[in-house]
């Protein structure tokens, strides 16, 4: 397991200092940055693909799932809470004193600052083009 970086990571936060001794023949993921403690993630997190990824939660359930570029992180120094089976995809942005409840999904490019209720899906806006031509228009595509 330890030749996939995203895993060292996770690894080395749980063995606490001890994995100093694997740096060397097995170095974490730069990119990947973990700084909610340990003793606050459930088993069973998955990070697919963790370049990017800043994870800041208070604290973070079961089974949830990071995918890659996403922002977990505090606003006015108070951070998100991910329940069980939450699915956070790629380029998404989790901020604030909130609570993602169980099961819920939040899609790629979403960028979350309320409260997301019990098994639910959030999506980002639809894509538009707003000026074309040096005129002002809205086409969503």
């Amino acid at each position: 397991m330890l030749i996939f970086p995203e895993f060292r990571n996770i690894f080395y936060m749980r063995m606490g200092r001890f994995w100093r001794y694997l740096l060397f023949w097995f170095p974490p993921l730069s990119t990947l940055h973990i700084w909610t403690p340990s003793a606050r993630i459930g088993g069973g997190l998955y990070i697919g693909h963790g370049w990017g990824t800043v994870i800041n939660a208070y604290r973070i359930g079961r089974n949830c799932v990071i995918g890659q570029n996403c922002t977990i992180g505090s606003r006015n120094l108070k951070e998100p809470v991910l329940e069980d089976n939450v699915k956070v995809w790629a380029h998404a942005v989790v901020l604030g004193d909130i609570v993602v409840e169980e099961n819920s999904n939040i899609g790629a490019g979403a960028v979350v600052v309320k409260n997301v209720p019990k098994s639910s899906v959030v999506v980002p806006a639809k894509s538009s083009i707003i000026r074309m031509n040096g005129e002002k228009v809205n086409i969503l595509l």
